[in-house]
């Protein structure tokens, strides 16, 4: 007790400290593929280390810009004025910074950067991706798995064998989660190419990843060498040359084809790295029991290939494989890009088909595992009993509040089960087990809305 000597009020707040559960963070997503650069001090002194970004500045600051695409502008004289149009051709192979730019714009936070080579190599490799993703298995926090580049990879087999290879890791640790694309085999027509997808991803791990379909057309400012700009003209080839050579030849149309390139142009994207943008901006505004669907995406200027509701039937459900894919669609008035789906690679498991059911039950997961950390070696008892199943109960009952769990009361949105004869036997208490089971109800998705009209007779 204080030695108080004036007459007064005195305030003494006492510290209770009950123990607490704190939900993890659920998106935050690792992009591993390739970049200019990886330089924190040192030359290459970031090469296959995880490194933490939360902007775009701070991106390129360590990693770097896109590579200079290789512009062509063609210009037609034979009419007047004359018309110039810039394409990329081919475009690049690597699209790090494009992802990120991406991602930001929809909604993206907090990630890490993995760099597995600069680009020199000339080539998406298998090996660097999968040490990339090697690298990661021991840094906690991630919860989603991209890979940016791996849709230029030469083949299928090599892309799902990667995927693969993510969904295990996932399955392994339990606290992260896929997002991938379909791979475009142009001698594959849509069907091929999607049996591919279901015939290469196998194994209990499907409920850790979600596929996406079709890749997106992103809008980027070209920054490039003018010596490296070809012009072409289309009546007189013996007249091509290089953008900085046409300015001092002939200014007009120097002007012309630079506003062509200034005009924007169209790359090829997956859309994995959008689409986890908006996991995080769902995440951060509603929770991670919401559904990331019918979201319109940002910086999209269309998408590569258009579906009609009969055509997206064969991607929504595979009745052999069970595989599910989700649809990104475009609708009059809402946008360029909506994601239509909210479905994990395993459709057909009743009980991990959508991508928020397994994504909560994630957080859930791990949020109680730290919370139990303080707990062990613990008096296995009944007051240790009482209150660990309080603390679980309470942060039970605030998700339910959120809306997470389904149920008039708290009581019907969960159990929590704790104690000798109720889910430990005598032998688990003596051999030092501490057994909790848990029940939730969560919200599902309404992802098929049904409208029943049944036209009333007129009555007198």
């Amino acid at each position: 007790m204080a030695d108080y000597t004036t007459p007064g009020v005195y305030i003494q707040e006492i510290p209770s400290n009950p123990p607490s559960v704190v939900s993890v963070p659920t998106a935050i997503p690792v992009f591993i593929g390739y970049t200019e650069k990886a330089i924190l001090k040192n030359t290459d002194d970031l090469l296959l280390v995880p490194q933490s970004i939360e902007s775009m500045v701070e991106y390129e600051q360590y990693f770097g810009g896109p590579l200079l695409e290789n512009i062509t502008v063609t210009i037609n004289t034979s009419i007047n004025p004359p018309v110039a149009n810039a394409s990329i051709n081919p475009p690049s192979l690597y699209q790090m910074n494009y992802a990120l730019q991406l991602f930001f714009a929809n909604g993206g936070g907090q990630c890490y950067i993995v760099s597995t080579g600069n680009y020199s190599g000339g080539a998406i490799q298998l090996d660097n991706l999968q040490r990339g993703l090697s690298n990661i298995e021991t840094i906690n926090g991630i919860t989603l798995i991209v890979f940016p580049d791996a849709l230029n990879m030469a083949n299928a087999p090599d892309y799902y064998n990667l995927q693969n290879k993510a969904l295990n890791q996932c399955g392994q640790l339990q606290d992260r989660f896929v997002i991938m694309d379909v791979f475009n085999d142009p001698a594959q027509n849509q069907s091929g190419n999607l049996a591919a997808l279901r015939n290469a991803l196998v194994g209990p791990n499907l409920k850790y990843g979600a596929a996406y379909f079709p890749q997106i057309r992103m809008e980027i400012n070209c920054v490039t060498d003018e010596s490296k700009i070809l012009v072409v003209f289309l009546q007189n080839t013996s007249l091509n040359t290089t953008l900085d050579k046409l300015k001092s030849s002939n200014n007009d149309l120097y002007l012309l084809a630079q506003n062509a390139c200034e005009a924007g142009q169209s790359v090829l994207m997956s859309s994995s790295p959008a689409v986890a943008g908006a996991y995080v901006k769902i995440d951060s505004s509603q929770g991670v029991w919401k559904a990331p669907a019918n979201i319109n995406l940002n910086q999209v200027a269309r998408i590569e290939v258009e579906l009609t509701d009969a055509e997206q039937q064969i991607y929504n459900e595979d009745p052999v494989s069970g595989i599910s894919v989700n649809v990104i669609r475009s609708f009059p008035g809402k946008g360029n890009a909506t994601i239509w789906g909210a479905s994990t690679l395993a459709g057909n498991d009743n009980d991990w088909r959508y991508i928020p059911i397994k994504r909560f039950f994630m957080m859930v997961e791990q949020s109680l595992k730290n919370a139990a950390n303080q707990f062990i070696f613990e008096p296995n008892d009944e007051n240790t009993w009482v209150r660990i199943q309080g603390m679980i109960e309470t942060y039970l009952t605030s998700l339910w509040r959120q809306g997470s769990l389904s149920g008039a009361k708290p009581k019907d949105a969960f159990f929590v089960k704790v104690g000798l004869g109720v889910s430990m036997s005598a032998v688990d208490v003596m051999e030092g087990r501490m057994i909790i089971i848990l029940g939730l109800a969560q919200v599902r998705p309404a992802e098929f809305i049904i409208l029943e009209f049944t036209q009333l007779m007129q009555q007198n």
